[in-house]
């Protein structure tokens, strides 16, 4: 599903609409998530795993920052992981393809 798919637009924006204004504010930003894993399910199913664990490691990573004192250390680290989860899965076959293309071969 993309944003300018009709299941989209006149489905499931909609409802996500109506359930987010319906809803008690606590409610919302729940709401909101569980929408867009939904959304991000239709494209590409087996990535919703990582995703879960990446919004985890990013909600604990901001209650670090926020609760102790090494705030530039805890924000480093998180950065770090988000960049590594990014080369992993976007950039890493790439490289391995750079590398043992162009290695040893004469």
């Amino acid at each position: 599903m993309v944003f300018s798919d009709t299941i989209f637009l006149f489905v499931f924006l909609p409802i996500v609409f109506l359930l987010y204004f319906l809803s008690k504010e606590g409610y919302r930003n729940s709401i909101l998530l569980l929408a867009s894993l939904i959304f991000y399910a239709f494209g590409e199913p087996k990535m919703v795993l990582l995703m879960i664990v990446s919004i985890f490691f990013n909600y604990f990573f901001a209650l670090g920052i926020k609760k102790y004192a090494y705030k530039k250390a805890i924000l480093f680290i998180s950065i770090l992981y988000n960049l590594g989860v990014l080369f992993i899965f976007k950039y890493l076959g790439f490289s391995v393809g750079i590398f043992t293309c162009c290695s040893g071969q004469s």
